[in-house]
């Protein structure tokens, strides 16, 4: 497809390189794979919805760059970052140029305040969820000693108040938290300070040091029954730990790639790419639908009236919730899923190593207040 000054401009300000890499080819692939099938089937309007791409080389300044270029463009929505402190400082400029931004991630619950009115969570849910949905998962297994290591930066900091209200609060569990360094590449004073018998070992709270813990833990002789860490792309899991990816080793997400409607376009995003459809390819994937769905509902492709659009939606997709939002852009409803690797290929997937089943499903979130949270 050609940049057609009549084609409508979603941005895509993108990790493709920096410490955030492996995940902006999977958001880019879902965005350009929907848009694809959009126009296949008339476009938005009866114009073709075009992605715009542009490396922002995950950090905060640069991401602002680029997306304020895609807005000069006749972007009618920005989209793409992944870590919190990007997405935080891309609000600010779409925000103040009063165009919908729809964060890929961004799990910081200073990404939106009760002031916001452009900015709309996708997917990823504010920090301190992620911990409540091990609580319930914890309650649901009926472990009876639980151990987490945490990042010493703000998302870290938000996941153990999290740990606080909904983990240290389960009746008779033992649970122990361990500070550590956001940069750290050594992690056995922590692990030595935990004891022998812990059976769920929670590294939601430090997702840049997971792949280093989880082989040191094995080393020092901790072997939890059941191991959870943040909803990163499918493969990078793989590739760090291979065939050890069934010791317990858990994700706390927000797709289940079990159901019904997730294998039906997982197969044919594989017929059609040859590529494994992960879930950060969802991301990308339910965004671009999203958007092209506001603006049928809005009847014009225009930034106020595309937010205007979703603001009022209830757009039922891939996630494991449906997108409707409150005035400051916090869902209205969501939940998560604990999802467990096995040594198997999905069959959506026939190349692959590995698939992912739900073991469990949350309770449905409420929207969580800002002011009540770092």
């Amino acid at each position: 497809m050609g940049e057609d000054s009549d084609d409508v401009l979603i941005g895509n300000t993108a990790a493709l390189s920096g410490p955030m890499s492996s995940y902006g080819p999977y958001i880019r692939d879902g965005l350009e794979y929907a848009a694809q099938q959009i126009n296949d089937d008339g476009g938005v309007l009866g114009r073709d919805l075009r992605i715009a791409t542009e490396d922002n080389e995950s950090d905060p300044e640069t991401a602002a760059t680029t997306a304020l270029r895609q807005m000069d463009e006749g972007a009618v929505a920005v989209t793409g970052p992944v870590l919190s402190d990007v997405s935080i400082r891309v609000r600010h400029e779409t925000e103040a140029q009063q165009v919908p931004f729809l964060p890929i991630q961004g799990a910081s619950p200073r990404l939106l305040d009760k002031e916001t009115r452009y900015t709309f969570r996708v997917g990823a849910l504010p920090a301190p969820y992620y911990a409540r949905a091990t609580g319930e998962f914890v309650e649901h297994i009926g472990a009876d000693n639980y151990a987490a290591i945490v990042a010493d930066y703000s998302y870290g900091h938000s996941y153990q108040e999290g740990i606080e209200e909904f983990v240290k609060s389960i009746d008779g569990l033992n649970t122990q938290v361990e500070l550590a360094p956001a940069g750290a590449d050594d992690f056995s004073s922590q692990l030595r300070a935990l004891p022998d018998d812990i059976e769920y070992m929670d590294l939601g709270g430090h997702p840049v040091g997971i792949f280093t813990i989880i082989p040191q833990m094995w080393e020092v002789g901790l072997d939890p029954d059941a191991t959870s860490g943040p909803g990163d792309p499918l493969p990078i899991f793989y590739d760090a730990l291979g065939d050890d990816i069934d010791r317990g080793i858990t994700q706390i997400h927000m797709v289940d790639p079990t159901t019904d409607e997730y294998v039906d376009v997982a197969q044919q995003y594989f017929e059609e790419t040859g590529e494994f459809f992960d879930p950060f390819t969802t991301f990308g994937y339910v965004t671009a639908q999203l958007v092209a769905e506001a603006i049928e509902d809005a009847g014009e492709a225009d930034p106020q009236a595309v937010r205007d659009a979703i603001s009022d939606i209830r757009f039922d997709s891939l996630l494991a919730y449906p997108l409707e939002y409150n005035e400051w852009g916090e869902l209205t409803e969501s939940k998560l899923q604990v999802l467990e690797f096995n040594l198997d290929s999905p069959p959506y997937y026939p190349d692959g190593d590995f698939y992912v089943e739900s073991l469990f499903e949350t309770d449905t979130f409420e929207p969580l207040d800002p002011d009540e949270w770092e």
